[in-house]
């Protein structure tokens, strides 16, 4: 028995129009077939590529997270974010904390040099998420030196959702002749992969400053050590040193106690003798003023019964007796003279001579006075500025004056008459008066002998003298606290400091 189905229709019986209803029919239904299995082709294709990114996303969440540096994780998730989303140019910033400028930290694709390029964006221009140019210019137009005709742009957040940096992902109008556009159905990829790129940019940051500071910390622990080491060294080198010096110490103050004993013993030494020349000096003084007095009694007599021989027995001698007369009255002449000085040289060392405040002008003006004879015989010119009044003895001013003018009015160049002047400055707690003549000067080899009592500059010179008279000079200047020293060159005249005490 032959099956018929119910539904179908009998061709024998079906009409054309009929059977191109029917036709018409199936072309609609396998027309929908079809595109049926186009979509869920294409919704294959589209899954399939979501499953390869996230694949990728996850690999790539596992190597950056390996990487031990900046310049690592910026290689990594520059090939990453190319590979993943299909897009030939990469564009990785950092963003420091209170810096609006950004920093490049990789660059992947760009055939120009972007670095020199300064990536200053507002804050409130920066895209809160994933988003697309075009469309978007939220902040398309600050990043326009990337030259690029579409891309991707997104912040890198850290957990506190603070923008640490941003990645740029694109292409030119070149590359789009080989690259697919941009769908926006990658937006929440870029999105995920951007916020697991800013966390761990983060983690790495972190990490590298924690390393950074244990470093430092290892660093300050390492040179605590050593410095403690130093110290302990320090300390035992200081403790040896401490030792030896301790022992120094006490042999060098065993051997100052030793010195300082002996010095006692010296000084004590040199205490009674100073004491015996005092009294030494004492006695010479005392000697020399009662021998200089006792001697002018018998020498006045000698020159006394000379002086008479010569009227008694005048016009009865000859040449050569009379000489010798002569020799006689004039050696017993130096005698008395030298008498003199002796007794002006003990007194000088006497201590009951009284102090008042004496005028120097006025000690000059009676010297002139005393060499008057003297002067104008010589024709000497005495010039004197103003001198200062001084606490001292006027006695004794006035023979260190007298004895100075006449020396240097005896002691003048043949052919020229003595010029002496006297002037005086006021140094420190000194006053400085210089006495310079024109006369024949002194040799260096007698600057400090003519102050020594009985030194004169030559036994034969034509000048005369007792060789008394700097020494008591010298001496004057002693018993007043000052000081006296004289300046010449033979042949060149002389300068004589007197200093006192204001």
């Amino acid at each position: 028995m032959e099956y018929h189905n119910p539904l179908t229709p009998n061709i024998d019986q079906v009409d054309y129009e009929t059977l191109k209803a029917i036709c018409l029919d199936l072309q609609d239904k396998v027309s929908k077939s079809i595109k049926v299995e186009q979509t869920l082709i294409q919704t294959r294709n589209e899954l399939d590529a979501e499953l390869n990114r996230f694949r990728l996303m996850q690999e790539f969440g596992d190597m950056a997270l390996r990487t031990t540096s900046i310049d690592a994780f910026g290689e990594i998730t520059a090939e990453y974010f190319s590979a993943i989303f299909n897009l030939p140019k990469i564009a990785i910033y950092r963003f420091f904390p209170h810096q609006r400028e950004g920093k490049l930290l990789y660059a992947f694709g760009f055939t120009n040099d972007i670095s020199t390029h300064k990536l200053v964006i507002p804050p409130e221009k920066l895209p809160a998420g994933a988003m697309i140019f075009p469309p978007i210019r939220a902040c398309g137009s600050y990043l326009e030196f990337l030259q690029l005709s579409t891309f991707l742009v997104s912040p890198l957040h850290n957990p506190g959702e603070q923008c640490i940096g941003l990645i740029v992902a694109g292409a030119t109008t070149e590359d789009a002749k080989y690259f697919d556009p941009i769908d926006d159905k990658v937006l929440s990829s870029f999105n995920v992969m951007t916020r697991n790129a800013g966390l761990i940019l983060q983690h790495i940051l972190t990490t590298f400053q924690l390393e950074q500071e244990i470093e430092e910390r290892k660093g300050v622990e390492t040179q605590l050590r050593q410095s403690q080491q130093a110290l302990e060294n320090s300390n035992e080198e200081l403790e040896s040193k401490v030792k030896l010096r301790t022992l120094e110490l006490m042999n060098a103050n065993a051997e100052l106690q030793k010195e300082i004993e002996d010095r006692k013993h010296i000084e004590s030494q040199l205490a009674d003798r100073a004491a015996e020349l005092m009294r030494s000096n004492a006695d010479l003084e005392q000697f020399a003023y009662v021998a200089s007095h006792d001697l002018k009694a018998p020498i006045r007599n000698i020159s006394s019964f000379v002086q008479l021989l010569q009227l008694k027995l005048q016009g009865l001698l000859d040449e050569e007796t009379q000489e010798y007369m002569q020799f006689t009255v004039s050696a017993v002449h130096q005698i008395n003279n030298l008498i003199e000085d002796l007794l002006h040289y003990a007194r000088v060392g006497q201590n009951d001579a009284a102090i008042d405040l004496v005028d120097l002008n006025t000690t000059v003006n009676v010297v002139k006075e005393h060499l008057l004879t003297m002067i104008e015989e010589q024709k000497a010119e005495i010039h004197c500025q103003d001198l200062p009044r001084i606490k001292a003895n006027s006695g004794q001013m006035l023979q260190l004056f007298q004895n100075l003018v006449e020396n240097a009015i005896k002691f003048r160049k043949a052919d020229q008459p003595p010029v002496v002047r006297i002037q005086t400055t006021q140094e420190g707690d000194y006053y400085r008066i210089v006495l310079q003549d024109n006369g024949i000067g002194i040799a260096p080899e007698y600057r400090d002998k003519i102050f020594a009592i009985f030194q004169r500059l030559s036994l034969s010179n034509p000048y005369g003298g007792t060789g008394v008279g700097l020494a008591i000079c010298k001496r004057i200047m002693e018993r007043h606290h000052g000081r006296i020293w004289v300046e010449s060159e033979e042949g060149q005249g002389s300068r004589f400091f007197l200093e006192f005490p204001c």
